[in-house]
């Protein structure tokens, strides 16, 4: 018989428009003995749809508005929130900034140093860290030289979910690109096993949990269809750059197998938007451990379950013509 808990906690979620934000309020309101978590959530569109898989929602500033941080730290206040949870790229080095403010509000937090968390957004930087600690990377073009061989890869130099990034497959295919993004960095394209690997790290930057997933598709640069795997090459190799980095918190790193090497791709300091419900599935609820980390509760590093496939699915939430959920397609009953 499982054990009610007692506990209850107040949980504010950035960003819940996006499937990052879902999968966190998803992760954090799966049946466990120990927390019963109230979830505040919290975007800049009022049609998020993740305001409707939460107790309670709220509009917040775009984090590139002055008042941001203000009203969060407001709503903080207001809610007596104990966990902050953000989803967004584009925020996540502005509450580590605030991190000792939030405290001092007795908002728990689990982020790494803003510098860290630049490092690991900036790919120029970060195939230079990694391969100075002996791990292959893509090779790297100079799109000016007279003697490219096709197909490239370009991608941004800081971006998030794959945003810009595109295959190369000629010359019009280049001359476009760099007419429409002169920073982009080039790459040779690389074919072979794609892996994502979903991380927490401790405020020591050891991995609590580190669970290799096989990318069996993606949609607009999302885990459509995964596998969890067992590759401790993979763990290794991730603990590494963790360690390196100064990570801590949540972080996804992602890998191609060619050539019978894995190649390092790039390193994204966010809870995954495509396949962090796998991960949850298999066992290892990143959200949840998380939250103890930021509370100071005692966390066991939990055994993940390799073999278990995800497929995904679209999922609707209908309003009524007062914005109220129809009574037959709420996604999950509040509690």
């Amino acid at each position: 018989m499982s054990t009610i808990p007692t506990r209850i906690v107040n949980a504010l979620v950035t960003g819940v428009g996006a499937a990052s934000g879902v999968g966190v309020i998803k992760a954090l309101r799966r049946p466990n003995d120990q927390y019963n978590v109230r979830v505040l959530a919290v975007d800049a569109d009022l049609s998020a749809p993740g305001r409707y898989l939460a107790h309670s929602f709220e509009r917040i500033p775009k984090c590139s508005q002055p008042d941001f941080m203000p009203r969060v730290l407001q709503l903080c206040e207001q809610h007596r929130i104990e966990a902050l949870f953000p989803v967004f790229s584009g925020e996540i080095d502005i509450f580590a900034a605030h991190a000792a403010e939030l405290a001092a509000q007795g908002v728990g937090t689990i982020l790494a140093p803003p510098e860290n968390v630049r490092l690991a957004n900036d790919k120029r930087r970060m195939y230079q860290l990694v391969q100075e600690l002996g791990i292959p990377i893509p090779a790297l073009v100079d799109p000016n030289s007279p003697d490219l061989e096709f197909p490239l890869f370009a991608k941004p130099v800081t971006a998030t979910g794959g945003t810009g990034a595109m295959p190369i497959a000629d010359q019009v295919d280049l001359v476009y690109c760099r007419t429409k993004n002169p920073s982009f960095i080039y790459q040779r394209f690389l074919k072979g096993p794609e892996y994502t690997v979903d991380t927490l790290c401790d405020r020591q930057s050891e991995m609590v949990v580190c669970s290799p997933r096989l990318r069996l598709a993606t949609k607009a640069g999302q885990s459509v269809k995964g596998r969890t795997v067992h590759h401790p090459a993979l763990v290794e190799l991730c603990g590494t750059i963790c360690k390196t980095v100064g990570m801590i918190g949540p972080c996804n790193l992602q890998f191609i197998e060619n050539g019978g090497k894995l190649v390092f791709i790039e390193m994204n300091p966010r809870y995954a938007a495509g396949g962090l419900s796998l991960t949850v599935a298999a066992g290892g609820n990143i959200p949840l451990l998380a939250l103890k980390l930021m509370l100071g509760d005692p966390v066991t590093k939990p055994s993940v379950r390799s073999g278990i496939t995800m497929l995904r699915y679209w999922e609707e939430v209908m309003l009524d013509e007062e914005n109220q959920v129809l009574a037959d397609s709420r996604p999950v009953a509040l509690e």
